[in-house]
């Protein structure tokens, strides 16, 4: 039985953004803020937290793999309801089991058999609700995803099964005690101990013969505790194979609603996240997706969800509007809101790349296999390495990983030597990565580095400046623009000390 909601043709592992993270997933988390996404869409709950965090630490690089999220998701933002049910039935198949208790030290075949019967007992009655769920709400969905699972639970958890599983675990259930049949071996040894059950019409889980009637018979006294030792471990060798088959049985189900609730987790955190952003007045939508290389960032109102998030208020849009080329610089006043610009867009890279609403009125974006940041840090307070040396470091880690398609994100880089020097270093770096096939999106205070790109055009980019208003404060508002020779950060002087800079006679002073 597949579920197949979150991929047409393979299953979809909540954890395994947990255990298996991506190269470029510690410094994306850190630098982008992700945590603020992941608590407003997972509202507390743990399973949905890991569930879009692996969807979004998973980027899809196929328009259609995108597309098929998309109509579930309208599905599940047309039907909340029937959706949260399923979540919810599925996380009682998956209590149910945990409530029949089991122990690493009685994992004989016919206790195991008796837990695993009664774990299928417990099933049976949410195998029951769960189609129930379907036979009232399946006709409803229109996306490939959820048609495809009702068509699932029609077929493989039809009535027949259902009785046929219900009569298997009557005859197991063994009421009237276990009858079984063997053979004997060269000295007296038995071989060949199968239990012997009611042959049930049809489909069956375990294969079984009729016994027609026992031949001899024999009383064990109360008290010979080695003839009932002897009896148990004849039992248990009789059961192993019966054992096994439904112990594997309560896997193959319980499986399968570990997996729809996993599934069904990502949807549920992708519609509480939208709810939250529009409960605060910003805008949400599905983006319109382009294969990998096609080097398209067009956006209407894109705005940072995780500066939104964490205060609570609502935040300053821009538009970019980049087609057909690899570079965008982002350059001007300081505490203009480049960083948040930037955080922007990866956010919306990684939401868009998972098939979820991003935070924009509008958004053409080319997908991208990794996103990867490069903000600057902190000084290393081991002082095994200078500033410079880190962020060459961690660069050349990025070069040695990053592929064509992909995505990079630079703030600041290489602001920790002098002008010369690190206009030098990142303009060499974002020659070869553009010419690689790679996307560029990068804040920068270096005029040098952001006039040279920009007169060369070498690559070719778009262009945005933070404005600075006449009375020095900022609009937060990114606009289209050349590079200034200044990031006013006179004015943040005067703002913090509450006094003119007297010493500062060149423009380019303090633009750090």
């Amino acid at each position: 039985m597949k579920v197949h909601l979150m991929h047409a043709d393979a299953d979809f592992v909540p954890s395994a953004g947990d255990r298996r993270p991506p190269s470029w997933a510690g410094d994306a988390e850190q630098d982008l803020e992700l945590g603020f996404v992941l608590d407003a869409a997972a509202a507390g709950d743990p399973l949905v937290w890991s569930a879009v965090r692996t969807a979004l630490l998973t980027p899809l690089t196929s328009r259609a793999a995108v597309r098929y999220r998309h109509e579930v998701l309208e599905d599940a933002r047309d039907h909340p309801d029937a959706v949260r049910a399923l979540y919810d039935i599925a996380g009682k198949a998956i209590a149910a089991d945990k409530s029949v208790f089991s122990s690493v030290f009685s994992r004989r075949p016919e206790l195991v058999l008796d837990r695993s019967l009664r774990v299928l007992a417990l099933l049976v009655d949410v195998v029951e609700e769960l189609r129930s769920l379907v036979a009232a709400e399946g006709d409803a969905f229109r996306s490939r995803g959820l048609q495809g699972f009702v068509r699932t639970v029609r077929t493989d958890l039809d009535d027949a099964y259902l009785a046929e599983l219900r009569e298997t675990l009557d005859h197991l259930a063994r009421k009237d005690g276990l009858v079984m049949s063997a053979g004997l071996a060269t000295g007296g040894a038995t071989t060949e101990q199968v239990p012997r059950l009611p042959r049930v019409a049809g489909r069956s889980l375990f294969s079984h013969v009729a016994l027609r009637k026992p031949t001899y018979s024999f009383t064990i006294p109360d008290r010979d505790e080695a003839g009932f030792e002897a009896l148990g471990a004849l039992r248990d060798r009789a059961l192993v194979g019966v054992a096994g088959a439904a112990s594997s049985a309560v896997d193959h189900v319980l499986s399968f609603f570990v997996t729809l609730r996993g599934e069904v987790a990502f949807y549920l955190g992708c519609l509480a996240l939208a709810a939250r952003l529009e409960e605060l007045g910003m805008p949400v939508r599905l983006p319109e997706v382009l294969e990998p290389g096609t080097d398209t960032l067009d956006a209407t109102g894109l705005y940072d969800p995780c500066l939104v998030l964490r205060t609570g208020e609502q935040a300053v849009a821009t538009d970019v509007h980049a087609e057909g080329v690899r570079l965008v610089v982002v350059t001007g006043a300081n505490h203009g809101g480049k960083s948040t610009f930037l955080r922007s867009v990866g956010v919306a890279q990684l939401l868009a790349s998972a098939g979820a609403h991003v935070p924009a009125r509008e958004l053409r974006v080319s997908l991208a296999g990794q996103l990867f940041t490069h903000w600057a840090r902190e000084e290393d307070t081991a002082l095994e390495h200078g500033k410079l040396d880190e962020e060459l470091a961690r660069m050349s880690g990025i070069a040695d990983r990053i592929e064509p398609g992909d995505l990079l994100l630079s703030n600041e880089s290489f602001s920790s030597t002098n002008e010369a020097e690190g206009s030098e270093i990142g303009l060499q770096v974002i020659r070869a990565l553009t010419g690689a096939g790679v996307r560029v999106v990068a804040v920068t205070h270096l005029y040098d580095l952001a006039n040279e790109l920009r007169t060369s055009e070498d690559p070719r980019g778009v262009y945005l400046r933070a404005p600075r208003r006449e009375d020095g404060s900022r609009s937060y508002r990114l606009e289209r623009g050349d590079p200034l020779p200044t990031s006013f950060a006179r004015d943040l002087y005067e703002k913090e000390f509450g006094a003119q800079c007297e010493r500062c006679t060149c423009t380019t002073a303090l633009t750090s």
